[in-house]
């Protein structure tokens, strides 16, 4: 018991000799000595005289209670910033606001980054502290941040947008009709660049969004975190786990920045619980990424142009599931590489506008006879078929198949099966 006693009185002598050595300002020794003295109950080996920490403190310290604990808390925060390249705040006055008016330490590090960038080696005043958490504050309340606005901000501003922690659901595909394969979508990146003629997305886009975002390339922070808001409904149908991931942009076009797709990737990695299903017209660039396992990735090929690139494209994809989205299909399509899909979505067109509201393509179903041969294709590869409601298929003829899913059998109702009560002789003629 002596040694135990003997001990704590040496952590305590050594706690108040760092509070004695450290100079009026050093906030940071005498908060983490003080806070030490608090946790470990060092106090109460001075001489058995005190009955708690805060008298302590007024006696020993001459400290109100108010003074103590923002020494600690200042210090404590300090602890936690990143040791190399970001040096401490030098007066506790400077942390005091990043403590009062930001919840996270994520965010007051940020803003702490931004001060040291801001002031560029200059004497920092609290007002600096102030300026910065108030541009922090505006960039994480933002609805949305365009492209050209993504490109104006510093690297500090860009991490408060990707780090926002927002509030926001999935999109239920209440409609079905025509993405009958998921039932959810997410977009946290919107816009495209590409005026596909038959766009769907952008028809949308012009109706929904605000007139400085239209169809460009934009980011909505409060979406990043929508997957881990949801809860999975149970159900044994596959797409009622499948979300539809920027079903309003090409997420993988040349003019996306890399942070929004590596961050849109990071929550689909953190979110095992659900299929993120993507879907691009420049494959080769899924290829420049890690790929989470729940991740389906695919391509669009409307053209038999875009087939040659798609096949060599996904060569390289590292991807549990990869599929080709034919829709519209516009043309005859001829692979040679179709084995190296899992999966292939067939359909047609419904009527677009342009961007002046004037008709822009008209309802398009394609052929039989393309139809059926791209099915031979892709049941000679190997591949399961999911025919959308504008392929011009129905009832049984419309398959509706996932990948890794067993494709169940079809035979029709008994009641079809009119030889079956009939004699052999009679069923011969």
């Amino acid at each position: 018991m002596n040694t135990v006693i003997s001990l704590q009185d040496r952590k305590l002598e050594e706690a108040e000799a760092r509070i004695e050595e450290a100079e009026r300002n050093a906030y940071y020794s005498r908060g983490l000595a003080l806070a030490e003295i608090r946790d470990e109950e060092l106090w109460k080996q001075r001489f058995q005289q005190y009955t708690s920490f805060r008298e302590y403190c007024e006696d020993r310290w001459e400290l109100k209670e108010s003074q103590v604990y923002r020494l600690m808390d200042a210090a404590l925060f300090a602890a936690k910033l990143p040791r190399g390249g970001v040096p401490l705040p030098s007066n506790e006055r400077h942390i005091r606001p990043l403590l009062a008016r930001l919840d996270q330490d994520e965010d007051r590090i940020i803003v702490w980054r931004d001060v040291l960038a801001t002031t560029n080696g200059a004497k920092i005043r609290t007002n600096d502290v102030d300026d910065a958490i108030s541009r922090f504050l505006g960039l994480r309340d933002k609805e949305f941040v365009t492209l050209d606005e993504w490109r104006e901000l510093d690297p500090v501003g860009r991490t408060a947008i990707l780090s926002r922690i927002g509030k926001a659901h999935l999109n239920e595909q209440k409609d079905k009709t025509d993405i009958e394969w998921a039932g959810w979508s997410w977009n946290p990146v919107t816009g495209c660049l590409h005026g596909c003629p038959y766009c769907y997305a952008r028809d949308i886009a012009f109706n929904i969004y605000p007139s400085e975002v239209g169809f460009g390339s934009t980011i909505w922070p409060n979406r990043l975190t929508a997957p881990a808001n949801q809860k999975p409904p149970v159900s044994d149908n596959v797409a009622d786990k499948n979300i539809f991931t920027c079903s309003m942009a090409d997420l993988f076009g040349r003019w996306v920045p890399d942070e929004w797709i590596e961050k849109v990737l990071e929550t689909v990695s953190l979110n095992p619980q659900w299929n993120f299903l993507f879907l691009t017209k420049f494959p080769k660039r899924m290829a420049e990424f890690s790929i989470p396992p729940n991740a389906w990735m695919g391509t669009t090929v409307d053209l038999q142009a875009r087939v040659a690139n798609a096949e060599r494209a996904f060569e390289n994809v590292k991807s549990s599931i990869r599929w080709l989205s034919i829709e519209p299909m516009i043309e005859p399509l001829k692979f040679s590489k179709l084995d190296i899909f899992d999966w292939i979505v067939i359909g047609g067109s419904s009527a677009s506008k342009g961007t002046d509201g004037t008709p822009a393509t008209p309802d398009w179903t394609p052929p039989l006879d393309w139809i059926v041969d791209l099915h031979q294709q892709a049941r000679a590869a190997g591949c399961k078929i999911y025919y959308k409601t504008n392929s011009g298929l129905s009832g049984v003829s419309r398959l509706r198949e996932f990948p890794g899913h067993t494709t169940q059998p079809v035979t029709a109702p008994d009641v079809f099966n009119y030889l079956s009560n009939i004699s052999p002789k009679e069923q011969v003629g």
